[in-house]
């Protein structure tokens, strides 16, 4: 756009303002120019005299954040378990940040999950992305079990932090057992005791 500025005699200052519009966008310094310009001779364009350089400077930030997790195991194969990853402003460039899994009590070696990592991409202004990691279903009663789930190596502009870096994943158990006692049965005898035995047994292996 342009406007015009004009200076009474004997006046040496003139206060020119430029509105700049606020956001939430995480991003890098932007610049812009201010030409100032003597009025256009007929018929041509007008001089450029002097030019001033205005920065406007970023105070927007974003935190990376993980969410924790939580549902049944399943029966049988592989149930997908998903962490949620957001930054809380939209960021104008790429943002990376690693992700890996890490045993609690539940544990790759004993089949509860898979483990998984890699690098997890914002593309420019996304605020959300989604890590899934696959839960082994079984038919072993079991206490809930849990995982994690870090972030690491934060690779962001400046303003981009990493707030929650870790979450848990809760394998919930959804297995049951139950107990039965079988019938029993014995000749009494004509004298002294006699044993009786009864056989309990559960459902499914606990």
């Amino acid at each position: 756009g342009s406007a015009s500025v004009s200076f009474a005699p004997l006046q040496t200052t003139q206060t020119f303002t430029v509105d700049v519009v606020g956001e939430l966008l995480v991003e890098a310094d932007e610049t812009f120019v201010l030409n100032l310009a003597s009025l256009a001779p007929e018929g041509g364009a007008p001089p450029i005299v002097a030019s001033g350089t205005a920065t406007i400077l970023n105070d927007d930030s974003a935190v990376l954040a993980i969410a924790g997790s939580s549902g049944p195991e399943g029966n049988a194969g592989t149930t997908p378990r998903q962490f949620t990853v957001t930054l809380s402003n939209p960021v104008q460039a790429e943002v990376r940040v690693n992700y890996a899994t890490a045993d609690g009590s539940a544990t790759v070696a004993d089949n509860d999950y898979q483990a998984s990592n890699g690098t997890l991409v914002f593309p420019g202004s996304s605020t959300s992305q989604v890590i899934n990691i696959n839960v082994i279903g079984d038919l072993e009663v079991e206490p809930d079990q849990s995982f994690a789930v870090n972030l690491s190596a934060l690779d962001a502009p400046a303003g981009v932090t990493l707030g929650t870096a870790s979450a848990s994943g809760t394998i919930v158990n959804d297995d049951a057992t139950s107990f039965s006692i079988a019938n029993a049965s014995v000749v009494e005898g004509t004298g002294g005791n006699s044993t009786l035995s009864f056989t309990v047994s559960l459902s499914v292996p606990a």
